[in-house]
């Protein structure tokens, strides 16, 4: 009997990963983001940590992407505000040789007060990943 679990467990085990896989991606890329918020600019930049985890399906199309990025070590030096940024998205895959456009939505906390979430859109060639920014907003909280 317990062999027979076992088949069973390594036969789904086997199904289930024969059709489907999942591939997790980190990087830390230097970013800087530039704001205006009543009037006054105001920017940081730093270390940001970023990871994907992308599902492709069993035609080895992507089916969906998780992405998260997050730094405490983002710092204006005009101020010297040490800004923890944080970012979660997400989205369903694309069809392989699209033009996709994505907006993503980071939010920026300051060891001296100030808070925003910083919002960017991109247009995204998936046959090039080549992109173009189509707008870049600031929403000062």
């Amino acid at each position: 009997m317990k062999k027979l679990v076992f088949l069973f467990g390594l036969l789904f085990f086997l199904a289930v990963n024969l059709n489907a896989q999942s591939v997790v991606t980190q990087e830390t890329w230097t970013a800087s983001i530039s704001w205006e918020c009543d009037g006054v600019w105001g920017y940081a930049y730093g270390p940001v940590d970023f990871n994907w985890v992308t599902h492709f399906n069993k035609d080895g199309n992507v089916d969906w992407t998780k992405m998260m990025a997050h730094s405490k070590e983002m710092v204006n030096p005009e101020t010297e505000e040490v800004f923890t940024l944080s970012f979660e998205n997400k989205e369903e895959g694309w069809e392989p040789e699209a033009v996709i456009e994505r907006t993503y939505h980071f939010n920026l906390v300051g060891d001296m007060g100030t808070h925003l979430i910083y919002s960017i859109t991109y247009q995204i060639d998936t046959s090039t990943w080549t992109y173009t920014v189509i707008s870049e907003k600031t929403k000062c909280l």
